[in-house]
């Protein structure tokens, strides 16, 4: 008996070992809450990852950071430890070190400056383990703390999230464009009926149109790619080619690339919508000299980098007019083929470079389905009011689109993973329905409090003397909370007479429980009544209706519906089976764990594998 219980611990030791040696990929799905995953009749779609969960293992939520916003979750979920820690407090975070910076600056979270703790691919790196991360936050600029300089394996790092966008997405129509002499082209384009160019700043682009399709160069003498018009898709993405109608890349600079997609070109060319990808830098770290040259290599390889869809585009009309405002959809759906682009350039790059280094752990990151959610969770929910079933069953089906392409991700991420290997999707937050707004700005302005107490994100921070020309001394800080607390707690929906605001927490009391405090937090959070969120125009009454509901998330970690999810398929994983609900900060040592290394040098989060 002794005997088969040492053969076992020893096939158990080398199960481990075995484990330990292969690889790890981690992908986040931005905005991918828990009870959407397992509620929402939408997320059905997500084959793949419910398929992964059966036969894997699924915590029962994890507990964002607080607020729950993604800037500060994803650094909390990188690195192991809260913001209190590693320095990221939220999607906006107070400029530190305080005597050099007013209490109104705030860094960009989602950048590396702020950055205090390092994250699990330069822990990885810096115990010899291989590691690529892909457009993870937090990591860009290329600083030490997300590199482990010094590594004798650099870890690959490649960001085109907080990079300089060059040019924005634009639609381009028949009417915008300044007409050109064909004989510009050298070969002309054979059958062009129209030549012109237009302005994608501060570079000008060329096309040759005929009748069934365009031709764009950056110099009309040089390389250039054929736009085929094609009417817009109308059907799901299940089996077809995500993005097909749009073009290859086209080099515009070194390291700048974008795409097109053509519709209704009439036969002269005097109308037509194309639809032009940005021009966005991408970051790109090996710790050698030769990172340009792999950018450049990929880029024409892979095709563009692109972060996010037109939202901002289709939120302004720039697609067209909106379902809800009597739009036909042609709007939304060319929004969503752009979704689909999104989702292909972002696993084919994922895939270029899992192939290209082979590493032992890999980081993914995918901005859905946080993007379409904010657009359209709030027209589908059944809590929000004033909306018509044909509208909830028109953007559930635009969702459901969105949601297969995801799927699709999905199965290409699993597939990084190898037989052997180990995958884990996690992600930020979950998502709420909106369709109230808060002006806190205005609030703290009409009550007198604009100069002592500021609004980042739901959270207010006080201009104590710490700051630089701060004015609130020390032993008045806890005063100066105090009556901003109640000028927020005064505030009644208009519609029920019920409080907008309805729970508060201060770092001295509830900074243990949720991550919060240090100098780049706030002094005052707090949640909201269903329904609500705030709104930064400065025009907007202190409390009003959104023009349409949307989703959001930044509320109460701990609410059901702010969960985000952990689920996992791996030799060491349990198999069919179930954990408790998690923190984001577990993540982190969980992949530490998996790779048979420490956990980040800062982090304070447990592995739920026992």
């Amino acid at each position: 008996m002794a005997r088969l219980s040492f053969c076992w611990l020893l096939a158990a030791a080398f199960a481990m070992q075995a484990g330990a040696q292969s690889r790890v990929v981690l992908v986040s799905l931005d905005g991918m809450g828990y009870e959407r995953f397992t509620e929402d009749p939408v997320a059905e779609e997500l084959t793949a990852l419910k398929k992964i969960a059966r036969e894997g293992v699924v915590a029962q939520g994890a507990v964002p950071h607080m607020p729950s916003t993604t800037a500060n979750t994803h650094a909390a979920l990188f690195t192991g430890a809260y913001g209190a820690v590693n320095g990221i407090s939220g999607n906006s975070v107070p400029r530190t070190p305080r005597a050099e910076h007013e209490f109104r600056e705030w860094a960009i979270g989602f950048r590396a400056e702020s950055l205090k703790a390092e994250p699990i691919w330069a822990a990885a790196a810096r115990q010899g383990v291989s590691a690529v991360a892909y457009q993870a936050t937090q990591a860009f600029p290329f600083l030490p703390i997300n590199t482990a300089p010094g590594s004798k394996t650099p870890p690959v790092v490649v960001n085109g999230y907080q990079t300089r966008e060059v040019a924005p997405y634009q639609v381009v129509r028949g009417a915008d464009v300044k007409a050109e002499d064909c004989a510009v082209f050298v070969p002309l384009v054979s059958g062009a009926v129209r030549c012109f160019s237009w302005s994608a700043k501060p570079y000008t682009l060329y096309g040759a149109a005929t009748a069934k399709d365009l031709f764009v160069a950056a110099d009309p003498k040089g390389g250039r790619v054929r736009v085929e018009s094609q009417a817009l898709e109308t059907e799901l993405p299940r089996r077809r080619a995500l993005a097909r109608y749009f073009s290859a890349g086209l080099t515009v600079a070194p390291g700048l690339v974008t795409h097109f997609r053509l519709t209704g070109l009439t036969a002269d060319a005097s109308d037509f919508l194309l639809l032009q990808t940005p021009l966005q830098e991408l970051g790109y770290y090996n710790g050698g000299a030769d990172a340009d040259a792999q950018r450049d290599q990929m880029l024409a390889e892979t095709g563009a980098f692109v972060g996010n869809g037109p939202g901002r585009l289709l939120g302004r009309g720039g697609l067209g007019e909106l379902s809800y405002k009597g739009g036909d959809g042609s709007a939304e759906r060319l929004y969503l083929e752009a979704v689909e682009f999104v989702i292909r350039q972002n696993t084919r790059q994922a895939e270029w470079l899992a192939k290209r280094f082979s590493p032992r752990l890999f980081i993914g990151y995918l901005n859905y389905p946080d993007e379409v959610d904010h657009a359209w969770y709030g027209m589908v929910h059944e809590s929000t009011p004033g909306v018509s079933k044909a509208l909830r069953d028109r953007y559930t089906f635009y969702r459901r689109w969105a949601y297969v392409a995801l799927n699709r991700a999905v199965d290409a991420f699993a597939d990084l993973a190898a037989k052997d290997g180990t995958v884990l999707f996690t992600s930020d937050h979950g998502m709420a329905p909106v369709w109230k707004h808060v002006n806190i700005d205005r609030l703290l302005r009409e009550a007198g409090q604009a100069d002592r107490v500021t609004h980042v994100y739901n959270f207010l921070v006080v201009n104590t003397t710490d700051w630089k020309k701060g004015t609130v001394p020390p032993e008045q800080r806890k005063a100066v909370v105090a009556e901003a607390q109640s000028v927020l707690a005064r505030v009644k929906d208009p519609e029920t007479g019920q409080p907008v605001f309805t729970e508060f927490f201060r770092p001295e009391t509830d900074g243990e429980r949720f991550g919060i405090g240090g100098p780049h937090s706030g002094d005052l959070y707090f949640e909201y009544a269903r329904g609500y969120s705030f709104t930064r125009d400065k025009d907007a009454p202190v409390v009003g209706r959104a023009e349409a509901p949307l989703g959001n998330h930044g509320f109460l970690p701990t609410r059901a519906d702010m969960l985000a999810i952990l689920i996992g398929r791996g030799p060491r994983l349990p198999k069919g089976g179930t954990w408790p609900r998690v923190k984001v900060i577990d993540v982190a040592p969980l992949v530490a764990q998996l790779l048979g290394i420490e956990a980040p040098a800062q982090a304070t989060g447990a592995s739920p594998l026992r």
